[in-house]
């Protein structure tokens, strides 16, 4: 039997298979051919076998987040692109930086610091003290509920801040160097700050830090309660008038522009606290308000643009104030007009500056003093005067219910009384005004130099009383005097015989004023009223009310 075996050859030029069949014959024969291989499966060969196995597809890899948290609380967006963070249910204290993309970011009611970076960013966060900067680009800043901080650089020169200008601006004692380096600050080309822009400080008493050169101007500020600037800002009549405190640094300068042809525009200064200003400018026709010059002792200068018309109202007070034509001149460059609320007097003590303020008239209900020169005559007959020549103000007193008051004429009706250019007043009479004439009685003791006011019996409540005074050039006006009858609580009064009460003895003790209201006995100024067993210790008292009427019980 012959023993064969066959080799296969690849030809790898002529890409063919050679099968070589070698025997113990001497004599070799070669043949070239082509074998085609095929796989089937087995039972395809008439064999068994299971199903072929089904291979569950890939998983896709998690979603890269477009904010990286590294470590924990700490977000950062990976790239420049537009990003979201929506933390808002987050109680932690995150601390998240945007980058040049227009991101999203909205935290939760921990105490946050976000820096928005570059890009138009939408930042919204929740409850909890929020540190917020919303960098370059057109951002919209609600800072939540919270005392927030806010922070807007402008542009700046090189070296311009130093360290304490982060950790304590303006002698604020916050520390805002989890938002600022001195990198930040310096050297500044381009400002964070766009026109608009909206920045809502939410609930709270949120502030406003700015530094570098800033025009708020076409910024939307909203929920802002303090500005502290570090340099020079531009804002409107409207923005400054929501700020109830405002800090500088001593030499920080305020900005405040009026609409072209506005007119009305009135900047209220009395109940905000000026401090470290050393120049406020004023372009615009405006009317500041203040309750006196003291409103403003933490302003250095204040300077009005030329053309303008710069107003000054001094409000009405509680107490009389006293202001001077020189105090207003070392304050002011140039004053249009000037008017005085209740209270107020200025004393025209350096006639010549009202032609070198420029001011062009005097009004309200205050008053003028004046020394009588020819000066001061002449130079209030060049201005218009809408104040009277002859000043009676208000008088308010108290006295005590059945009580008569004596009011002396001198002192306390005229003493706070005046004329233009200082001559006597003299009182002419009083009389009782509007209902106060059914509740009391007024006389005039001219012997005396007093005038008597006597409330009726148990009377409470306002009296309103008119006077008339005229000074000896003729001019005329009236004052009014106000007396409040404040209650007195009346005692109860007993009366009757003194009655020693032994056990098993009676007597009747009438109280005069007594009544009785749901079970308790009360005096007739409604206190309750306790009667006291002296004898305690020897037996319980006991008061059995038989009946009430009107005034005995």
């Amino acid at each position: 039997m012959l023993q064969s075996v066959q080799t296969i050859h690849r030809d790898s030029e002529k890409n063919n298979t050679t099968l070589e069949k070698n025997t113990s014959h001497p004599k070799k024969i070669t043949r070239a051919s082509t074998i085609v291989l095929a796989l089937l499966p087995l039972s395809a060969c008439g064999g068994g076998g299971s199903s072929p196995t089904t291979t569950a597809p890939p998983v896709a890899p998690p979603a890269t987040p477009d904010f990286t948290e590294d470590p924990t609380n700490v977000f950062v967006a990976r790239d420049d692109s537009a990003r979201t963070l929506d933390k808002g249910t987050a109680t932690a204290n995150l601390t998240v930086t945007g980058k040049a993309g227009d991101d999203s970011i909205t935290t939760g009611s921990g105490a946050d610091i976000i820096i928005g970076a570059g890009g138009g960013d939408t930042i919204s966060s929740g409850a909890g003290v929020d540190f917020i900067r919303g960098g370059e680009g057109l951002d919209t800043i609600d800072a939540g509920s919270g005392d927030d901080v806010i922070v807007v650089v402008g542009t700046t020169s090189a070296d311009q801040y130093d360290g304490n200008d982060i950790t304590n601006p303006a002698g604020s004692g916050m520390d805002l160097s989890s938002l600022l380096s001195l990198a930040d600050l310096n050297g500044r080309t381009v400002s964070e700050v766009v026109s608009g822009e909206t920045i809502d400080g939410g609930g709270g008493n949120n502030t406003l830090y700015i530094y570098g050169t800033v025009d708020l101007t076409g910024v939307t500020l909203t929920n802002l309660t303090q500005l502290v600037v570090n340099s020079d800002v531009t804002l409107t009549q409207a923005q400054i008038n929501q700020f109830t405190t405002i800090k500088g640094d001593g030499s920080s300068v305020l900005n405040i522009t009026v609409p072209d042809g506005a007119d009305g525009v009135v900047l209220d200064f009395s109940n905000v606290d000026l401090t470290g200003i050393g120049e406020i400018n004023v372009s615009g026709n405006i009317t500041i308000t203040i309750s006196s010059l003291a409103d403003l002792e933490g302003v250095g200068n204040f300077i009005t643009s030329g053309g303008a018309s710069f107003n000054l109202a001094f409000i009405a007070g509680e107490t009389p104030t006293e202001i001077s034509l020189q105090e207003i001149s070392d304050m002011f460059a140039g004053v249009t007009s000037i008017n005085l609320g209740d209270h107020v007097t200025l004393k025209v003590d350096a006639p010549e500056l009202l032609a070198e303020l420029g001011i062009t008239s005097i009004s309200g209900n205050g008053s003028l003093q004046a020394d009588d020169t020819i000066e001061a005559r002449t130079a209030l007959d060049n201005i218009v005067l809408e104040v009277g020549a002859i000043y009676a103000q208000t008088d308010n007193f108290t006295t005590a219910e059945d009580t008569q008051i004596y009011l002396s004429i001198s002192d306390d009706i005229l003493g706070n009384d005046s004329s233009l250019y200082g001559s006597d007043v003299t009182f002419n009479n009083i009389s009782l005004s509007g209902s106060s004439t059914e509740n009391a009685t007024v006389r005039i003791d001219y012997d005396l130099g007093v005038v008597i006011i006597t409330p009726n019996e148990n009377y409470t409540g306002a009296l309103e009383l008119t006077y008339n005074i005229s000074d000896f050039e003729g001019n005329q006006t009236s004052g009014d005097v106000s007396v409040d009858v404040a209650s007195v609580d009346d005692p109860a009064t007993a009366y009757g015989a003194t009655a020693i009460v032994s056990i098993g003895e009676t007597r009747k003790l009438s109280i005069d004023g007594i009544v009785e209201i749901g079970g308790i006995i009360i005096d007739r100024d409604g206190d309750q009223l306790h009667i006291q067993d002296v004898d305690s210790d020897l037996s319980s008292l006991v008061i059995h009310v038989v009946s009430t009427t009107h005034g005995s019980v």
